[in-house]
């Protein structure tokens, strides 16, 4: 699962994308209900998204994210902030070597 943090009205940052909340919702409640203990998570970005413009800093997008996931039915237990914006496979960054 993945979100996008972006602008939305009067610039304002926003959470777009993501899975189907109510049917993450049931899966989350039917994995308690069978005593399975799950963290869920969330990635914000990834390969090919879109990275976010600059206009705001960490704690207003973190802000932004916290009041998005807390408003959820289910909230997500954390996330994955993968916010390089790095979509080149030819990149340095992309190739590691055994040290690495």
């Amino acid at each position: 699962f993945a979100v996008n943090l972006a602008q939305c009205d009067q610039l304002e940052p926003c959470v777009k994308g993501g899975p189907d909340y109510e049917c993450f919702a049931q899966v989350a409640a039917a994995l308690d209900a069978h005593g399975l203990p799950t963290t869920h998570l969330i990635s914000i970005g990834g390969w090919d998204a879109p990275h976010p413009i600059p206009l705001q800093g960490g704690a207003e997008w973190f802000q932004t994210w916290r009041l998005w996931n807390n408003a959820l039915l289910r909230p997500f237990d954390g996330f994955d902030w993968d916010l390089e914006g790095n979509d080149d496979p030819s990149a340095p960054s992309n190739h590691m070597t055994r040290a690495t």
